[in-house]
């Protein structure tokens, strides 16, 4: 099959998309599907090239900035991806185009539907959904809501990355039958510690937390806040953002300086040593997609405390892998953190039943052959305008 595939982000610029789309293509090029990605270019990269088999092609849009986009870029996108869909057809005959997030990735896709009569499949990330980050995001959704609803009705099919993100989306479009296809993980690169265990007597136990340092939505002044309560533990926060001085003026208010480290952004190599000298991932986001931090936290064998909600409850089975607990209750996740900081056997059956469930369910080759069969339905019944209509 020859997909065509629109994403604004990929590696690398994005985030939890980017990633997907990523490892994604990789598993359908390596399975012997001809891909190829539309995206945004940046700084110095190649604007045309094949990476691990696939195609790569890279649109100038003025993107500044590798960890987010902004609207004008996502403008530019729209209007310089549409006006190559002619070319396109012609140079890589795609059967299917996706559209990796609604905007700006749709406009292009149903624009060869249009012309050409190739259908395409939309795949729901997070950002993408009205409702999903209301503080950040609310005016976008207002202006784009009729136009995503429109582009999610002539799909061939939808399919999101969670149930929480599929259950948003039928806010907006209550009759949108979409597919659920969960987020994975690379298991075999992010791996547990072998050897002994991590935290010895009389050193501190190390939570860990992976993402943006954002606090309209991950909250991670409540981590922060809370470790005062803690006994014996320290905290890593892996990642930057808007936030991060008010952050660090905040552990200083608290006296908790020496037990806040700051990483800034890890490479991927650099992440897996983060995570390897870890003992608890914790994160108190208020909404979710499906993380790529937490799935990664899982496969290297990591207990989770997490807020309950969309994204997060598809990842615990509470009491197993971890805990969830209620966003805002501070008193309740500074309890579960003591109660892992002073059991490490409790620590190490639940982070050996993360890593079970991250090879078992989240693994990107037998997740990406999921998404396959509902291209190859879509390829096979042009007719439907959502497979689920039928």
């Amino acid at each position: 099959m020859n997909l065509l595939v629109f994403c604004h982000e990929y590696p690398p610029i994005g985030g939890g998309a980017s990633n997907g789309l990523y490892n994604l293509a990789r598993s359908w090029a390596q399975q012997g599907h001809q891909v190829t990605v539309v995206t945004s270019a940046f700084k110095n990269i190649p604007c045309n090239s094949v990476e691990e088999g696939i195609r790569v092609v890279r649109l100038n849009v003025g993107r500044r900035f590798a960890d987010h986009g902004r609207v004008r870029e996502m403008l530019r996108y729209i209007l310089a991806a549409t006006l190559r869909i002619a070319r396109w057809r012609r140079e890589f005959r795609p059967d299917l185009t996706v559209a990796f997030m609604t905007i700006p990735a749709g406009p292009p896709a149903w624009a060869m539907k249009l012309l050409f009569g190739i259908p395409y499949a939309v795949e729901l990330r997070g950002g993408d959904v009205p409702g999903f980050d209301p503080i950040r995001l609310k005016r976008f959704h207002l202006l784009t809501r009729p136009a995503i609803k429109a582009l999610w009705k002539n799909a061939a099919v939808v399919i999101s990355n969670s149930k929480g993100l599929q259950d948003l989306a039928r806010q907006s479009a209550p009759v949108l039958c979409s597919q659920v296809i969960p987020n994975g993980v690379d298991h075999q690169f992010f791996t547990p510690v072998a050897g002994e265990a991590k935290t010895k007597s009389g050193q501190k136990v190390r939570l860990i937390y992976v993402g943006r340092l954002a606090d309209s939505q991950k909250k991670v002044s409540e981590l922060i806040e809370v470790l005062g309560d803690i006994s014996g533990a320290e905290l890593v926060l892996a990642g930057d953002g808007i936030d991060h001085p008010t952050l660090v003026a905040l552990a200083g208010r608290l006296g908790l300086s020496d037990r806040v480290i700051f990483k800034g952004w890890l490479s991927k190599q650099e992440l897996t040593v983060a995570l390897g000298q870890a003992d608890v991932f914790v994160s108190a986001s208020r909404w979710e997609g499906m993380p790529n931090a937490v799935l990664e936290a899982m496969a290297s064998g990591l207990p989770l405390v997490l807020t309950r909600g969309s994204g997060h409850d598809d990842l615990i089975t509470d009491g197993v892998n971890g805990f969830l607990f209620e966003p805002g209750s501070k008193e309740s996740l500074a309890a579960t953190l003591q109660k892992l900081t002073e059991n490490p056997g409790l620590r190490t059956d639940m982070g050996t039943a993360s890593r079970r469930m991250a090879v078992e369910r989240f693994g990107w080759e037998q997740l990406s052959k999921l998404h396959l069969e509902l291209y190859l339905k879509a390829v096979n019944d042009k007719r439907s305008q959502n497979l689920c209509a039928a």
